[in-house]
């Protein structure tokens, strides 16, 4: 089985997801905050009664590393950095406030081989992300004898329903995730 755990909270997402103040961190990285240590260590006390073996993240964002790091120490588990689920690109538009780009980054997942501002592709950031996950799924799938947790950012979180069925590029569900939220999959 593998689980798929949000990080915790940020500053910058302090207001919830899609809030007029929340900012997209993007590649700006920004550490979890008290509320999102606490929340990381909630959800580590509620997954450590699976079999986990292992806790990945990708390194280079330390609300992920965080994440998986306190995960990984109260489960009893390693942490291994897994660049793999990296999240999308957003470029320039990493820091700005979320209510001022939304279109923007609509338009950027409508049309997926657009480039953001010194940024990616969502095309490229889909297909690299659907293709990690095929991949870790396909060791863990219908074993529940053993487990792995991964830490994603919302946006692969809400992108996994597409993922696991198989789908071609496509939006993100619209569905609100908070941080520290985790969903077993056998």
């Amino acid at each position: 089985m593998v689980i798929a755990i949000r990080h915790g909270a940020t500053d910058w997402n302090a207001a919830g997801t899609g809030g007029s103040a929340e900012v997209l961190r993007g590649n700006i990285d920004v550490p979890l905050n008290a509320a999102g240590v606490q929340q990381v260590q909630a959800t580590a006390a509620r997954i450590c009664q699976y079999p986990i073996e292992k806790v990945l993240g990708t390194p280079k964002f330390q609300r992920v590393k965080q994440t998986r790091d306190i995960i990984a120490q109260v489960c009893g588990v390693p942490a291994v950095d897994a660049p793999q689920f990296a999240p999308y690109d957003p470029g320039d538009l990493s820091g700005r406030p979320l209510a001022a780009i939304i279109s923007i980054l609509e338009l950027l997942i409508d049309v997926p081989l657009l480039t953001a501002p010194n940024g990616g592709t969502y095309a490229d950031y889909f297909q690299n992300f659907q293709s990690a996950w095929q991949d870790l799924y396909s060791q863990y799938a219908g074993d529940d004898t053993r487990a792995v947790a991964v830490v994603l950012f919302g946006n692969e979180f809400r992108a996994l329903p597409a993922v696991l069925r198989g789908d071609p590029i496509q939006k993100p569900e619209q569905q609100t995730v908070q941080p520290g939220q985790f969903l077993v999959i056998h």
